[in-house]
């Protein structure tokens, strides 16, 4: 929360995590007002100002990753859950998910992809209405992983024993 930056002094670098412009846009500015030093984690704004420091992430290499991991644990039906469809960020890390999913499995992965199309809330029930064809859930984020956990522990599975989970 943007209340938070009050206890930063003076020159202190401030570390932004956050995916949507706007969001982005307004931390940096209120870091900049207030003499700080704005670093963004993890996602790319479009105007970078020269006095912002950024940390990027390969997403592609990230999900290919998790997906080895997931099998090399004998998880092979996997889900990504949380993408949103007018996230750039979300759609890399889709392409990257059926790209990675097609070499390792041999299938097509377009159907194992949960969008957030309402709300985070919607999105993680429809996961659970089909969470018997799934042993693996990425997240797209942290906060869809922390969801679907305690969802998934409400309905009685058991993590990770039924579900591997992973928050991008």
């Amino acid at each position: 929360p943007l209340d938070n930056i009050k206890n930063f002094t003076q020159n202190s670098v401030v570390p932004i995590i956050g995916n949507t412009n706007h969001f982005l846009k307004k931390s940096i500015t209120a870091c900049i007002e207030r003499n700080l030093r704005p670093i963004v984690v993890g996602t790319e704004i479009t105007d970078v100002d020269s006095r912002i420091s950024t940390i990027k992430t390969n997403r592609k290499a990230a999900v290919t990753s998790l997906l080895k991991y997931f099998n090399a644990a004998g998880r092979n039906d996997i889900a990504l859950l949380g993408i949103n469809s007018h996230s750039n960020i979300d759609t890399e890390k889709k392409e990257a998910f059926t790209e990675a999913f097609s070499a390792l499995y041999g299938k097509d992965a377009s159907g194992n992809i949960y969008y957030n199309e309402t709300n985070a809330k919607a999105c993680v029930n429809n996961l659970l209405k089909d969470i018997s064809s799934y042993n693996g859930v990425i997240c797209s984020n942290d906060y869809f992983a922390a969801a679907f956990i305690a969802d998934a522990l409400k309905n009685g599975l058991k993590i990770p024993d039924d579900v591997f989970v992973a928050g991008y």
